[in-house]
């Protein structure tokens, strides 16, 4: 349903508690040569501790350039997972749905006593919008009893709370279940059937604990089960693929049960959960379905390697290219360029917030002392002055006698003192003053140029 033109994504972290929000991601373009396609975004990394994940747009139909300097808007809103390697707690967030009272939760564990025909004991949570796309979940298991004909979903993800009757689209780690034994599947279901499924080769013991991946990638539904708590040990693994169902929500499931006759029961543990670490969405939201337009602009900062903290605002320079949320960033020339984040925003790098100093000649170092900013180059020394982004004032001190590198300058109460080719220049904010030659006449050796080890330093 999108229309031919070139999309720009990036996204942020947000906080509904307290409303505050990161600065983006690096932006990926995506070019649409013709209409009807839709885009399949990946790789959105979970920050985990309930942040959302914000996924921004921006759109120019121009299908070779990129949209970097349109207007972005919000595309859709990610809820959190947890980072790779932590544990999902089950008493937070995750809603119980026992109406018979075999369910029971504790600090990041679910329990399931004798499950029965029919039973609809899961722990779910809903994934708004986010789609059943490429998913990696992780939990260990413990079967606790096995009776013939019992089967269940022991661990699944579907688009809808219910049995696996209901499910429009899902994937499940399954129990059939034979006397102490538990054979294990990996199944897919469309529509309420069963589409596509695997089985490992191992069978789960009454009692033993296991450690399974349950994962998709594209069309590829894998299953693996290890022995080792750390996933360390080479597992059993099982893969298919299934060519359909991208559905709209997603739902973790810690156990939903079907097929079971008579008397016959089953019960397990699942605990320490982990989802996956990564989220992928398919954007097929055209123009009018977009939410409210980014107002301010949270852009990446540059690419640089010299660093201060000046007046309420960090600054840059030493930079190889500019931000990745604009035009040109990695085609312009930024080595002679000052950036500077927002006031009192470290991590927002306005576009506008940038000066060239002087000519192309780089800049090697930034200074802050007082009410000035020196910035450092091999062919001079400039201050910058001011406080708000509107009276800023950039002046040339000295076109003589610039620092030699990146660790020939150091403040101190009494001045600068920076190291150039000739000698040492302190500026104590009035003026510059030669206070050492080095024609070759001192009893020492210096150290060479590009050296990063610091040459000059205030004890």
């Amino acid at each position: 349903v999108l229309s031919a033109g070139t999309y720009s994504y990036r996204y942020t972290y947000y906080d509904p508690v307290t409303g505050l929000e990161s600065m983006p991601s690096p932006v990926a373009d995506v070019h649409v040569t013709a209409d009807g396609y839709r885009i399949y975004v990946e790789d959105i990394t979970d920050l985990g501790m309930g942040y959302y994940k914000r996924v921004y747009r921006a759109y120019t139909t121009d299908t070779s350039a990129d949209a970097r300097g349109a207007d972005w808007y919000l595309l859709t809103e990610l809820p959190p997972g947890t980072e790779a390697g932590t544990q999902e707690d089950l008493t937070s967030g995750w809603v119980e749905q026992d109406k018979e009272g075999r369910l029971t939760v504790t600090a990041d564990a679910a329990t399931y006593v004798d499950l029965e025909l029919d039973d609809t004991v899961y722990l779910a949570k809903d994934m708004g919008k986010g789609g059943i796309t490429d998913f990696e979940v992780r939990a260990a298991v413990t079967f606790t009893k096995n009776n013939s004909d019992a089967h269940a979903a022991v661990l699944g993800v579907a688009d809808t709370l219910g049995r696996e009757s209901q499910w429009g689209y899902g994937i499940a780690l399954e129990a059939e279940c034979r006397a102490g034994l538990a054979l294990l599947w990996a199944n897919v279901y469309i529509d309420g059937e069963r589409g596509a499924g695997a089985g490992l080769s191992w069978y789960a013991r009454d009692g033993w604990t296991y450690y399974f991946r349950l994962r998709r990638v594209a069309d590829t539904v894998s299953l693996y089960m290890h022995k080792t708590s750390d996933y360390s040990d080479p597992p059993a693994t099982v893969s298919f693929t299934t060519s359909d169902g991208d559905t709209p929500c997603r739902y973790y499931y810690a156990g939903c049960s079907a097929g079971v006759t008579g008397t016959s029961k089953l019960s397990f543990v699942v605990k320490d959960v982990v989802l996956d670490a990564a989220t992928a969405f398919y954007d097929n939201v055209p123009a009018y379905g977009l939410s409210e337009r980014w107002s301010f602009d949270r852009a990446t900062p540059p690419d640089g390697n010299i660093l201060t903290w000046h007046k309420d605002r960090m600054f840059m320079a030493g930079c190889r290219r500019g931000s990745t949320s604009y035009p040109e960033y990695d085609v312009a020339y930024y080595a002679n360029c000052l950036f500077c984040s927002a006031l009192d925003a470290p991590d927002y790098w306005p576009g506008d917030n940038m000066f060239v100093v002087g000519d192309d000649t780089p800049i090697v170092g930034l200074v802050s002392r007082g009410d000035y900013l020196l910035i450092f180059k091999p062919n001079g020394v400039w201050a910058l002055t001011g406080y708000a982004s509107t009276d800023f004032r950039l002046s040339q001190l000295t076109g003589a006698a610039g620092a030699v590198d990146a660790a020939a300058y150091a403040a101190s109460p009494h001045g600068v003192l920076w190291q150039a080719p000739d000698g040492y220049y302190l500026w104590d904010g009035d003026r510059i003053t030669c206070i050492l030659r080095t024609d070759g006449t001192v009893p020492w050796t210096l150290p060479p140029e590009g050296n990063r080890l610091p040459r000059v330093a205030y004890l």
